[in-house]
């Protein structure tokens, strides 16, 4: 066989397998999410306000498309927009949700959550819990994972220089999770589902 024509064969040959393998083979995409959100800037007051109430907004759609899970560790709850959130995504699509906090002086919110069939854990502890995350779906693939500057409303909108981090990567939703676990199971807290009996 001439040595031309045995080059051609073998080169249309490895052309076919490689268009047969790029029909039979799923390309891999990443489908992870990684933003930031930042906040506060050296533009005017108005700009700042409108970027904390877009990045708030940001938020609360996260919520309220939560489709399972929804697991919060936050220092406190005073956002009417997060708790209003939290309560229409709980009716609407029957999403189990656990929220920690800690041990803090206003309780309206936590109270709204609780008769809505929303689990609150109030961590009694002498150190401050200071951790700031939700968890999203945390036991599905389309999990996220919100970090950072999250206790804020409509007319209260965060224009510090600050910043929240969404995320779908599995070992960082996978770490929170943990974490979130070893804090609701711990022995130093309370579960409450009514606050006007908690001794102040």
């Amino acid at each position: 066989m001439d040595f031309f024509l045995w080059k051609t064969l073998a080169l249309t040959l490895l052309k076919k397998l490689i268009d047969l393998r790029k029909k039979f083979t799923v390309e891999k995409k990443c489908d992870v999410i990684n933003d930031v959100l930042i906040y506060g800037s050296n533009d005017t007051e108005e700009w700042k306000k409108q970027v904390g109430l877009n990045n708030l907004f940001c938020i609360l759609y996260m919520i309220v498309h939560a489709a399972r899970t929804i697991n919060i560790s936050i220092p406190s709850l005073e956002s009417d927009s997060i708790t209003k959130s939290l309560i229409q995504v709980k009716i609407k699509n029957n999403v189990e949700i656990r929220l920690i906090v800690h041990r803090y002086a206003e309780y309206c919110n936590l109270q709204s959550l609780a008769e809505n069939g929303i689990r609150v854990k109030v961590i009694n502890s002498t150190v401050k819990l200071e951790h700031e995350f939700i968890i999203i779906d945390g036991d599905c693939s389309d999990s996220v994972a919100i970090l950072g500057s999250l206790d804020f409303e409509v007319n209260r909108v965060n224009c510090s220089r600050d910043i929240t981090i969404l995320s779908s990567d599995f070992a960082l939703i996978s770490s929170l999770q943990r974490e979130f676990n070893r804090v609701w199971c711990s022995v130093d807290d309370t579960q409450i589902n009514k606050f006007d009996d908690i001794d102040e």
